[in-house]
């Protein structure tokens, strides 16, 4: 699991090259700034040309990895992916809410014992760390939301 520390990436099988926070980090500080300066098409995503041209070229360079459009592409998906179990959890369950100064979803207890309740049901928790601090959290498979101040 990520630890905050340089480390090299694991391989999960040939030719996959687990992301870093720190990669997935650059990634999405890029594609914003992308987005910023109107490289996305009428469909609102970035083309294959657009990526390869101008993203990976600064990932690898400053992080000195080797992404290529397909490592992109598999990333995008799990970042979708994750997007959407927040967003999810934002729109449909009711009694969540984000507090943008702690950068958490916030609910009441009782809320919280119900969601993991059954999340149980449906998922098993691993563990992975904060990005940026040493803190270790139980997170759900999918989608990736923790409760920091009642499970650590």
């Amino acid at each position: 699991m990520e630890t905050g520390e340089p480390s090299l990436p694991k391989k999960a099988r040939a030719g996959y090259l687990q992301w870093t926070s720190q990669e997935s980090q650059l990634l999405m500080r890029l594609l914003v700034d992308g987005i910023r300066r109107g490289w996305r098409d009428s469909n609102g995503s970035m083309t294959k040309t657009t990526v390869e041209a101008k993203i990976l070229p600064v990932l690898n360079k400053q992080l000195r990895c080797n992404k290529s459009y397909k490592h992109y592409t598999n990333r995008m998906k799990s970042l979708r992916k994750e997007y959407n179990g927040y967003a999810e959890l934002l729109r449909c369950s009711s009694g969540f809410g984000w507090d943008p100064i702690t950068k958490r979803f916030t609910a009441p207890d009782e809320v919280w014992k119900e969601y993991f309740k059954k999340l149980l049901l449906m998922n098993s928790f691993k563990f992975n760390y904060i990005p940026g601090s040493n803190t270790k959290v139980p997170i759900s498979k999918s989608p990736q939301i923790s409760h920091q101040s009642k499970l650590i």
